[in-house]
């Protein structure tokens, strides 16, 4: 979820991240010493040498590469807590002022993806009180995109039901039923279709997903 940050407020510029070599032992740890539970480094990093004992995730991709510490970048902080008026495990975006929640991609048997319909997925927004999520802006999409792409990793080509197409299936629903032209259709929450993702607009009437 960090891409709409870096290009709204750190015009493009890499920043460091909580990550960083140990000199002694050469391995790649947390900030605070623990080790890494999720890793994303970009092809042919980390690169160990030298001083370049941080890390800096790139502005184009997420990716990860090792730096030098010693020039001036923007950085991200977490801590531990919820940020705005969000329930526990929805995530808070101040530039639309909403919350969002991603259904976990969880195992139904261990090895593959539990995927919904879109009925399923509305009815158990609904439960929530919720509905699947519309988008009026390349932000807000580029914000939702972030959060796809930071809770799924690619590799894992098992855990499509093919056992193949893993990049297909980490599409996820949102609540636009249109042709993906601009006042066309109706988003599930009421909201006017103002702005949409889709060029070119389809002929005929779809229900539509943001690709991670």
């Amino acid at each position: 979820m960090f891409f709409a940050v870096i290009a709204q407020n750190f015009s493009n510029r890499a920043p460091y991240i909580g990550v960083e070599r140990h000199k002694n032992a050469n391995v790649w740890t947390y900030s605070d010493g623990s080790p890494l539970t999720y890793q994303i480094w970009a092809q042919g990093e980390p690169n160990a040498s030298g001083d370049k004992v941080c890390a800096i995730m790139s502005p184009e991709n997420g990716q990860w590469k090792a730096a030098e510490c010693s020039t001036d970048r923007p950085f991200f902080c977490t801590m531990v807590g919820h940020d705005g008026p969000c329930p526990p495990n929805w995530i808070y975006y101040a530039a639309t002022k909403f919350c969002y929640y991603l259904q976990p991609f969880t195992f139904y048997d261990n090895v593959h993806w539990q995927l919904y319909n879109f009925d399923t997925a509305e009815a158990r927004c609904k439960a929530m009180g919720a509905h699947p999520t519309s988008v009026h802006s390349a932000v807000e999409n580029n914000f939702l995109f972030d959060i796809i792409a930071s809770n799924v990793n690619a590799s894992l080509v098992q855990a499509a039901s093919d056992g193949i197409h893993s990049c297909w299936q980490q599409w996820a629903w949102i609540g636009l039923f249109g042709t993906g032209a601009k006042m066309n259709g109706y988003w599930t929450d009421g909201t006017p279709v103002d702005w949409t993702g889709v060029d070119p607009p389809n002929a005929q009437n779809y229900s539509y997903v943001v690709r991670c």
